[in-house]
């Protein structure tokens, strides 16, 4: 048998679930091109993914520096860069990163009553509510991807 070159494309047989094909079939159409391509797209998106979460590990560090950044920018993203514009923003801002860390030290249990005002628009309980939930959320989904669901 010849040697196969890298730039060779090669004929995989490969079972998927038929929910699987259909959903990845209906994302082709839309955009235009075949199942195939849909297919490998996003393979090779995949691959990108894993180097790019690589890149921002060395970057921004690991561990709870990194879940304290995550925290922060899911803040941030909340305010849609509003927090540059008002006042009152901004300074919900400072106070939810300030609670945040204090909540990642461990000085505050996150809680519900320890965020008695996360029902207020825009309140710095609420940035640090949707945090909270959204890592955690996070979480659960990467550990049920692993398999080790609760």
């Amino acid at each position: 048998m010849a040697k196969r070159k890298k730039s060779d494309t090669v004929q995989l047989k490969l079972r998927i679930r038929e929910r699987l094909r259909q959903r990845l079939q209906i994302v082709a159409e839309k955009a235009d091109h075949s199942l195939n391509a849909e297919m490998v797209q996003r393979l090779e998106q995949s691959f990108l993914m894993d180097k790019n979460a690589s890149l921002i590990e060395a970057l921004l560090g690991s561990g709870e520096d990194l879940e304290l950044l995550r925290a922060i920018a899911i803040m941030l993203r909340s305010l849609n860069g509003r927090w540059r514009t008002d006042k009152q923003n901004a300074e919900n801002l400072a106070t939810a990163v300030a609670k945040i860390i204090s909540v990642f030290r461990g000085d505050i249990e996150p809680t519900e009553s320890a965020f008695p005002k996360r029902a207020e628009f825009r309140s710095a309980d609420l940035l640090v509510w949707l945090a909270i939930a959204t890592e955690g959320a996070r979480q659960r989904t990467n550990r049920e991807i692993k398999g080790e669901r609760q």
